[in-house]
């Protein structure tokens, strides 16, 4: 049997509407392998169509939990590769230097006042572009899974490293602060340009 657009895309409904596949990426994948499974069933699609993904009811649950897996595992290296690169450590080496210097001027109950949620704060339009694109039909893995995972670390400067930070005096705050500042700002760039070259592989 010779699969149409209609039938193909018939089958993304489904994977789409009853299994809850939202990501293209997953959904394609799995097309893929049971287009090419279906079109080797003898009768017309109409026939075999429905049978065929009831028995494979497993396959597509197990399959879609383990590409989601994957992306997960992907969006973390990306972070912690993009962490441990030499753009980020430069970035981060100049974002204490440049917070020590004001603070050193200015005092630390100063720099709470004006910049402690600043963090938060920065990252916040790339994460409403993120939610926005959440909603697309278009949506990839991938970068809703990097994306999840530095959200994730940003918020704990929210719920956990912004209390230690107002409370204590050791100098050591100013290298929490930074890091999270660093990477609320490279977080554009990581997004930008290394999440769309993996869209390009």
């Amino acid at each position: 049997m010779k699969l149409s657009k209609e039938n193909i895309s018939r089958m993304d409904k489904i994977l789409f509407k009853e299994y809850g596949i939202i990501y293209s990426d997953i959904r394609l994948e799995l097309l893929d392998h049971l287009a090419t499974e279906l079109e080797q069933s003898d009768g017309s699609f109409d026939e075999v169509f429905e049978d065929f993904m009831r028995k494979r009811k497993d396959f597509i649950r197990e399959t879609n939990l383990q590409l989601n897996r994957n992306s997960s595992r992907i969006g973390s290296k990306l972070l912690l590769k993009n962490i441990l690169s030499i753009k980020f450590l430069l970035a981060y080496a100049l974002m204490i230097t440049v917070v020590y210097n004001l603070v050193s001027i200015n005092g630390k109950e100063w720099f709470m006042e004006y910049f402690d949620i600043l963090p938060i704060v920065v990252p916040a339009p790339i994460s409403l572009v993120i939610l926005y694109s959440m909603f697309s039909k278009k949506r990839k893995s991938y970068s809703m899974s990097f994306a999840g995972v530095t959200n994730t670390v940003l918020m704990t400067y929210l719920f956990i490293f912004i209390q230690i930070i107002r409370k204590v005096d050791a100098v050591y705050w100013i290298g929490i602060f930074s890091f999270y500042m660093t990477l609320s700002i490279m977080y554009y760039f990581i997004y930008f340009f290394s999440v769309k070259k993996l869209q390009n592989l």
